[in-house]
């Protein structure tokens, strides 16, 4: 893995953060983690704040993690499976990161094929909420864990990626506003941010073929990020939520 961290501008800053005391685990090999919650089938969420932590964190004005990238229709088939595969796409860029793997079309066709099929075995929706996708995560790659973190700031993302943990969001994509996406673009989307620089995320965003480090604005982002609750006109009432995948 590959990462460019921008030069490092002097002092602190100081995230003050509230750990979900049934939940709470480390976001990092060598650093305690924001607030996170487990997020595997059989977990039972608590909004409950037990206790609090600040985190001091050396802050670079920018970094952008090394994440392959794949459009989820490498072949520019819009058609199904693909228009509905970006879940699985963001899996498999985050996947391939961890395993330092690179992301040929062919490959991916194949792989998102039968990720795509393995979901819909399993009686889930074409869109799928972030407990879901965790599941789904961890089922396909045992060897990664899957964990929610919420609430969803920036300096939250921005404290996972300069650990080295690339964010996957799902977000109302129409609220985007990316000119690549086809029509309105989708009611619900996942993007994988991989870093940030300058009050923009660079994100891996699998909806088009030039989705890679493309850049929104911070403030587009955040607005955007919202869960999936079952319907696509409801997209804007979801909660603010973030998952990271990551080796066990």
């Amino acid at each position: 893995m590959r990462h460019t961290i921008f030069p490092c501008a002097t002092g602190f800053f100081v995230l003050c953060l509230a750990i979900y005391g049934a939940h709470g685990e480390s976001g990092a090999k060598d650093a305690q983690a924001p607030t996170a919650l487990s997020s595997s089938a059989s977990s039972v969420f608590s909004s409950s704040v037990s206790s609090s932590v600040i985190i001091p964190l050396a802050a670079p004005p920018g970094i952008e993690l090394d994440v392959p990238f794949t459009s989820q229709a490498p072949f520019d088939d819009w058609n199904d499976p693909y228009q509905n595969a970006c879940e699985e796409a963001a899996i498999l860029m985050v996947h391939a990161y961890w395993a330092n793997e690179e992301l040929n079309p062919t490959a991916v066709d194949t792989t998102l094929r039968s990720m795509t099929t393995w979901v819909a075995e399993q009686k889930y929706g074409e869109s799928v909420n972030m407990e879901q996708l965790a599941s789904i995560a961890e089922a396909l790659y045992p060897n990664l864990r899957a964990r929610i973190v919420e609430p969803v700031t920036p300096d939250m993302i921005k404290w996972y990626l300069a650990h080295g943990r690339p964010v996957l969001v799902p977000t109302a994509g129409r609220l985007l506003g990316n000119p690549y996406f086809r029509g309105e673009g989708p009611w619900y989307h996942m993007l994988v941010i991989t870093g940030y620089a300058n009050g923009f995320f660079t994100t891996n965003d699998s909806g088009t073929s030039r989705g890679e480090s493309f850049l929104y604005r911070e403030e587009v982002v955040m607005n955007a990020i919202h869960d999936w609750v079952g319907a696509d006109e409801r997209i804007t009432e979801g909660p603010k939520r973030m998952l990271i995948v990551e080796p066990r």
